[in-house]
């Protein structure tokens, strides 16, 4: 199959080109398909074994530390079969601490992009252009399918920097494979957030036509800023028109913040929309090339080409369809790192739900993040 890809994003003052041109793989294909996430279950499920399987052969051949890793977890290729909880998954604070463990391609075009350090160590994660293609591909199809936003009339609010405020910057990249497609207004700028700007520019909206759309992007902490100021003066009246998506934590704001289910029902009520199904959420890491996103019914919809499994966080071994414990994500699409990670969070992943949205996945639910004392007792060391 011949595929051309070409996009050009302007992302932290650099013009970003990805282009493939040539055969690509079928995963790649894959990542093209209209509607991906409602296709079969099972059969997505048999396609994404045999991508796994060759993305853990690409790292084995060209990661000599990987291959180790591997080696020492007594675990070798043919071990696979439908087990894919078995790949050995590297824990995330390797991206902090081993830079060199975790590049398997350098060929001159690595951009290293870089997490926010929440926790007073930043990770480090390298990405070449086909990995970072097939970040971006995979954000579109799921701000189509999950989102159900189509590629038309959409203007975007978004709290946060411009891309050229933040250097490289994980987040940034992430809010270019969503805007990407779309006119968007920036509300904070050196530092500051401009609320009253963004409040003034929504009571101004108008909705003549009614395929006119608003997506208001922003961490949830600037959120509930805007939610706090319009219940103390006038709530919108943006109704059916705007979805509202929060993105990331709340970081140093964790005290302020507020239970899922009331920051729902506050935030559609300040904003006036038409319920709490306008309200969204998505969840990405650093070190995790696949944006996860939320549906109307705030299911987080594991994409085909993505695997997660919660694991007990004493032994790990995975855990059944439900039960709490630390998620881990076996992700095929990067090229430049091997995309098997233990996560830093406390979650529980449920096999196989058919939600009423109609996409059949698996469904994630992150629950909070591990704290350094439960650090020191999990098996999460290499």
């Amino acid at each position: 199959m011949i595929i051309t890809f070409l996009i050009i994003i302007q992302v932290n003052k650099m013009e970003l080109t990805l282009e493939i041109s040539e055969n690509v793989s079928k995963l790649d294909a894959v990542l093209s398909i209209d509607k991906i996430f409602y296709g079969d279950f099972n059969k997505s499920r048999e396609q994404l074994n045999k991508f796994m399987y060759d993305a853990v052969s690409w790292h084995m051949q060209n990661n000599k530390y990987y291959k180790e890793y591997c080696e020492k977890n007594s675990f070798w290729i043919e071990n696979i079969h439908e087990d894919l909880w078995k790949i050995p998954a590297m824990p995330s604070a390797i991206f902090k601490r081993h830079q060199k463990f975790t590049v398997t391609r350098d060929d001159g075009s690595i951009l290293l992009t870089t997490s926010s350090g929440t926790q007073g160590t930043i990770s480090q994660v390298p990405r070449d252009n086909e990995t970072l293609m097939r970040f971006f591909a995979s954000v579109a199809a799921g701000v189509q399918d999950v989102l159900n936003i189509e590629q038309q009339d959409l203007n975007v609010f978004c709290l946060s920097p411009a891309n050229d405020e933040v250097e490289h910057l994980w987040i940034s990249y992430v809010l270019a494979g969503i805007l990407v497609y779309y006119p968007t207004k920036y509300y904070v700028s050196n530092g500051i957030f401009h609320m009253d700007k963004l409040i003034e520019d929504l009571r101004n909206l108008d909705f003549v036509d009614e395929n006119n759309q608003v997506l208001i992007v922003g961490p949830p902490a600037l959120i509930l800023d805007v939610t706090k100021k319009l219940e103390e003066t006038e709530s919108l009246n943006l109704g059916e028109h705007c979805k509202i998506l929060t993105i990331g934590g709340w970081k140093s704001r964790q005290g302020e913040s507020v239970k899922r289910e009331l920051f729902d029902q506050r935030v559609a009520a300040a904003f006036g929309l038409l319920n709490t199904e306008y309200v969204r959420d998505v969840y990405n890491m650093v070190e995790l090339n696949t944006v996860i996103f939320e549906c109307k019914n705030h299911h987080k919809h594991c994409p085909p080409w993505l695997y997660a499994r919660a694991f007990d966080p004493k032994t790990l071994e995975v855990l059944p369809s439900g039960e709490l414990g630390i998620l881990g994500y076996f992700d095929p699409t990067p090229l430049s790192y091997p995309g098997f990670i233990l996560s830093d969070d406390f979650g529980r992943v449920y096999e196989k739900v058919n939600c009423s949205c109609g996409i059949c996945s698996d469904v994630i639910q992150i629950e909070r993040r591990i704290n350094k004392l439960e650090s020191r007792g999990c098996a999460l060391k290499i």
